[in-house]
């Protein structure tokens, strides 16, 4: 109520992308860039999905589901020689290309994601959603 909505929404989505830094392997300026790019836009999607509902409980259950699916290894997508058997679906990246790879944070953070979080801050914006988890009566 204090701010206008937009600083509402991009102010915490930076601050998100910013304390993701330092669980990076390798901290290089490129690869913090790419980072700062796409953390602020997954920020910006939670925020919205949260500002669409009045409530955090959309924004939550995404971030729950996408991060079993990156860290209990059902997708594993890596540059690399080796593919992962502990995964479920693997993909190797045979580049080293860093807008492809996303730098030394990962696939989260590769022009490919950040396409994706575009399209999906467009679709929440211009249509209404409604992830209550819990109904009024």
């Amino acid at each position: 109520a204090k701010w206008n909505k937009y600083i509402a929404i991009v102010a915490p989505s930076f601050i998100f992308s910013l304390a993701h830094i330092f669980s990076m392997n390798e901290i290089t300026f490129s690869s913090v860039l790419l980072l700062i790019s796409a953390g602020t836009l997954v920020g910006i999607m939670f925020s919205v999905v949260a500002y669409k509902n009045n409530s955090i409980w959309g924004s939550v259950l995404m971030h729950t589901l996408w991060n079993t699916i990156m860290i209990s290894n059902i997708i594993h997508i890596f540059n690399g020689e080796v593919l992962s058997e502990h995964s479920i679906f693997s993909i190797l990246l045979k580049t080293d290309n860093l807008l492809l790879t996303g730098g030394n944070f990962g696939i989260e953070s590769s022009i490919f994601a950040i396409l994706g979080y575009v399209i999906i801050i467009l679709i929440i914006v211009r249509k209404p959603i409604n992830i209550n988890l819990y109904k009024k009566r």
